[in-house]
């Protein structure tokens, strides 16, 4: 069964370092308004190293992200104003569940999780 959720975090690293960091992110889009040095950035300025860890290693915390989307592993993903929508199968979400419960044991309520109803 596929599932749905939103996670609410400050930053796209942060969101980010719920994955494994040598993980690839396919079907990759990006887009930041805030850039010191060219104001507007897209996923061209990696070029073509989409893997998590390039996004971790950027030195910039896209303050001004407007547009962000991947499918990493069985998950896809879609940035939404302020929260990522996750969709995969139940297994996949659930571990990135997981994985903020983990993290938020040690940063408390760095991350906010919620299913959301879904209907295939």
């Amino acid at each position: 069964m596929t599932k749905k959720a939103l996670i609410k975090t400050s930053y796209l690293k942060d969101f980010l370092s719920l994955f494994d960091k040598e993980t690839v992110l396919n079907d990759f889009e990006l887009g930041d308004i805030w850039h010191p040095s060219s104001g507007y950035i897209d996923e061209s300025i990696f070029n073509g190293e989409n893997k998590i860890k390039d996004i971790l290693g950027f030195d910039y915390d896209f303050k001004g992200l407007v547009a962000f989307e991947a499918n990493i592993e069985e998950i896809s993903i879609i940035f939404k104003s302020e929260v990522f929508e996750i969709t995969g199968s139940e297994c996949a979400v659930r571990r990135v569940k997981d994985r903020v419960v983990e993290l938020n044991t040690y940063t408390p309520e760095k991350y906010q999780f919620t299913y959301i109803e879904y209907y295939e």
